[in-house]
């Protein structure tokens, strides 16, 4: 039933199907709107406020672009009418942002487009973009814990619970959909303050480039999110898709020193044989962390220093705060592949990828 021969014949059933994806102009969306304007055999309605030919792509005819916001339902929800798949990618990422508008961003729309799907016995699937956030750690764990598929939930930020309130309120809905658990993602065109302009700040600093980092990450490359989809959505595997929420990776741990090397040698530089011991990259992370637990940590200016403080007082980049066990989707959705690392960091810092510049 999984076989390629099988998988190629499943591909037909998405001809003359619709699919609506919103947050196209995103980080992530810009690249999975170019891979299923390549791979989906139907027709896309991408929903976004900015126009795609900023985020450079756009999407060929027989395809739809809606200019809206989300907020604007007079807009864009009458789409939901005629449409068999919604990939859902949309979402307010800012971690200084306040619970309402949180809620505001990243559970109103949803719950307006529920409000018509859940009318529609003839719609296939919602695919959901959710996070780790929405699960995260236990206030200071001693230590941290692989996030699986049931850790309880223990979201730290408004990002954290808005998402988990949407994945509460799917689940109450009664419309088939599948939610997905983000890790950290990487690719070509990332958002300045992310973790991999810290990487780039790091490689580009001599002094933060001679320490040693420790701590683990799990990670997902923005270019196999389309096929991914793709499998999710596909009539063999309808049971399994209705068994998330999952946490997905590309299934691998990374060392943080190694993905710090990797970058290194994409800019052409490197690091120091004879690096700090980790102990003093350590030793600042718990003092940062110490900080956080004495005071309401608000949000830092968007500069060199106020990236290096949000990421080394995140904690992920001295403790496995972000490692994942996503085996159970990886046994329930075999056929996915993924991008090796020391492809996709290339990929994500060559010059004509990247969105940003360094500033240093």
């Amino acid at each position: 039933m999984n076989d390629p021969s099988q998988r190629s014949a499943d591909a037909d059933e998405f001809a003359g199907r619709t699919m609506l994806v919103t947050g196209g102009g995103g980080f992530l969306g810009r690249t999975v709107l170019e891979g299923l304007a390549e791979t989906f055999p139907g027709r896309i309605i991408s929903i976004h406020r900015r126009p795609l030919a900023a985020a450079g792509a756009r999407l060929p005819a027989p395809h739809l672009e809606v200019r809206a916001d989300l907020h604007d339902h007079e807009r864009w929800c009458d789409h939901l009418h005629e449409v068999d798949y919604v990939f859902w990618m949309a979402a307010l990422r800012d971690h200084g942002s306040s619970v309402a508008q949180a809620e505001r961003e990243n559970v109103e729309p949803l719950r307006a487009a529920l409000s018509v799907l859940r009318n529609r016995p003839q719609f296939k699937r919602l695919v959901f973009t959710s996070t780790i956030s929405a699960v995260d750690q236990p206030d200071h764990p001693s230590r941290p814990r692989p996030v699986t598929d049931d850790s309880p939930p223990y979201p730290r930020t408004p990002y954290g619970y808005s998402k988990l309130m949407s994945e509460q309120l799917l689940a109450a809905s009664g419309v088939p959909h599948t939610i997905l658990r983000l890790p950290f993602l990487y690719g070509p065109g990332f958002r300045s303050g992310s973790f991999l302009d810290f990487y780039r700040t790091i490689v580009h600093t001599p002094l933060l480039s001679a320490l040693r980092f420790t701590g683990n990450l799990s990670l997902l490359y923005t270019s196999d999110v389309a096929g991914l989809l793709l499998e999710i959505i596909a009539t063999h595997n309808v049971d399994a898709a209705g068994t998330s929420p999952y946490v997905l990776s590309d299934g691998s741990t990374y060392e943080v020193d190694d993905l710090v090397s990797l970058v290194a040698e994409v800019h052409g530089l490197r690091r120091p044989g004879r690096r700090v011991p980790a102990s003093v990259g350590q030793l600042a992370s718990a003092f940062a962390l110490a900080l956080r637990r004495v005071t309401r940590p608000q949000p830092v200016a968007r500069s060199r220093a106020g990236l290096l403080a949000t990421y080394w007082s995140h904690a992920a980049f001295t403790r496995d705060y972000f490692v994942v066990d996503s085996s159970r989707f990886h046994a329930a959705l075999p056929h996915c592949t993924y991008t090796p690392v020391d492809a996709g960091i290339p990929r994500s810092f060559a010059p004509c990828a990247l969105a940003i510049r360094p500033s240093l």
